[in-house]
């Protein structure tokens, strides 16, 4: 008995390990520096304007939103983390429909945890989005480049051929985090042991 157990517990670190070293995508903010990987392509912005961040708690998860205001649009960058004990329930389109209420997703790609995507909200407006979802506990999302930037971006990160892109902005924080989604909806559920 204790023998099985042993070898389950060496059998699931090996497995978190091998998770972690190969994880080929990420989306981070540091030291005023956003990162991209996929697959060893790799794309940092840096030399910003002003950039403003806002830290906001909704029942099981926190969130930093950091506005960084390039000339007179912004980019937005957001982090959600859910407590210890929970888990996001939901795929990812699912949650960015709750999240931005929209309308239409268009999937330019998907590779290893890192989505990118052109979202159509309800009122019509347009919005060119990137999602990390690497950890079932905390998503990632860049929004708000414009159309050619975006385009660059992602022929660059997956090696695709163009895909043709409608127009787009963001001046102001699009994503609509409430408790009724984290906890009515179900976004955000309990990891049972």
């Amino acid at each position: 008995m204790i023998k099985n157990i042993i070898i389950l517990i060496i059998f699931v670190f090996i497995v978190l390990l091998l998770n972690y070293y190969n994880q080929k995508s990420s989306l981070s903010f540091k030291n005023n520096l956003i990162s991209i990987e996929v697959e060893g392509s790799k794309v940092q912005f840096q030399n910003y304007g002003r950039v403003k961040r806002i830290s906001q708690h909704f029942s099981n998860v926190q969130i930093e939103q950091i506005e960084i205001r390039v000339e007179k649009n912004s980019i937005c960058f957001e982090t959600a983390r859910v407590e210890p004990l929970y888990e996001f329930t939901y795929n990812t389109k699912k949650i960015v429909r709750i999240l931005f209420d929209t309308k239409e997703i268009k999937e330019v790609f998907s590779v290893n945890g890192l989505h990118a995507m052109q979202i159509v909200l309800n009122n019509g407006e347009i919005l060119n989005l990137l999602v990390d979802d690497n950890d079932n506990k905390e998503l990632i999302f860049l929004y708000g480049l414009n159309n050619k930037k975006f385009n660059a971006l992602t022929q660059k990160l997956a090696k695709s051929p163009a895909v043709e892109l409608e127009a787009t902005s963001c001046m102001k924080f699009m994503s609509q985090w409430s408790v009724k989604h984290n906890d009515i909806d179900g976004m955000i559920g309990s990891i049972d042991y």
